[in-house]
């Protein structure tokens, strides 16, 4: 007599082939991120926060050290000091160019300037600290870029030109170092 064979029996799940040390590269999620879903907040520049346009989540670099002695073969490994690339940040100028002074005022402060209304600043008040706020689909914060000690190294003129034909508001750059940033899941 045969055995009785049980129908679940006949189905077996296939195997899952993996790498030794593989992880599962599957996302969690479907959503995506959109250029357009952020928020950057300048603690000693409201005018420039509510108008900005543009802000870009600066580079890092870890430099390859060469490691070997003439005996044995020279190699690359990680190591050396982290490096962050400079935050650009775009915004509009309004028409008091309150926001652009915000930043020159800010600038001259810092470095050496001929002008007496602005004495180099103090310590404390060379520096700020800002937010990059990144929303999700929702249009709430996910997670924040926070940046320490950041001050403005660059800020972009202002060309009027009276012979253009469209009348659209002057957008202006301006860089600011620091001295490194932050991720903070919300």
């Amino acid at each position: 007599m045969s055995p009785i064979i049980d129908p679940k029996d006949l189905y077996t799940a296939p195997e899952t082939v993996t790498t030794p040390g593989a992880i599962n590269t599957q996302s969690d999620t479907v959503n995506y991120l959109y250029p357009t879903n952020y928020r950057f907040i300048l603690t000693r520049t409201p005018a420039l926060t509510y108008n900005c346009t543009k802000a870009s989540l600066p580079s890092l670099e870890l430099p390859a050290v060469i490691q070997g002695t003439t005996l044995v073969n020279e190699g690359k490994v990680s190591g050396g000091k982290i490096s962050y690339g400079d935050l650009t940040v775009s915004f509009l100028v309004d028409e008091n160019l309150q926001n652009w002074q915000e930043i020159y005022e800010w600038m001259l402060t810092l470095g050496t300037s001929y002008d007496p209304r602005f004495p180099e600043a103090d310590e404390k008040k060379k520096y700020s600290n800002a937010t990059l706020s990144v929303l999700n689909s929702a249009m709430r914060p996910k997670f924040e870029v926070e940046f320490n000690n950041i001050f403005p190294v660059s800020l972009g003129g202002i060309d009027f030109d009276s012979s253009v034909s469209s009348m659209d508001a002057f957008v202006v750059d301006v860089t600011f170092a620091y001295d490194y940033y932050e991720i903070r899941p919300l």
